[in-house]
């Protein structure tokens, strides 16, 4: 897979699943990525405020941290680039050259957050 559409499909299931998990404990008393208020702010905690015209909402920012293998690599009669290291069980007659690395990074978000009743 691509490494481009590897963040991007990871970080938006991420998005995704949190929005789930919220509207799957609505009423429960489970909170996932609760809004921030006064009584919850800490000190070490990065906060986005978000002015809505009604009401400003304050969410925390989060880090979603990838350590990833990718190959780099070239094929004789293809495409060459950067791959999120994979199993391929496709066939073919093709010579490969590929060099694999570990890259580590973040991406920073504010995950939808739900106010506690």
């Amino acid at each position: 897979m691509d490494l481009k559409a590897f963040i991007k499909e990871t970080t938006q299931a991420v998005i995704d699943a949190t929005s789930d998990l919220q509207e799957a404990n609505r009423g429960k008393g489970a909170y996932v990525s609760p809004e921030i208020t006064c009584r919850t702010l800490k000190a070490d905690n990065d906060i986005l405020t978000v002015d809505s015209g009604r009401h400003a909402k304050q969410l925390a920012v989060q880090s979603i941290e990838y350590d990833v293998a990718v190959t780099a690599g070239s094929e004789t009669g293809g495409e060459g680039g950067i791959k999120v290291m994979g199993l391929n069980l496709g066939g073919g007659h093709s010579v490969t050259a590929e060099s694999v690395s570990r890259i580590s990074f973040q991406i920073r978000i504010a995950l939808p957050a739900v106010k506690p009743e």
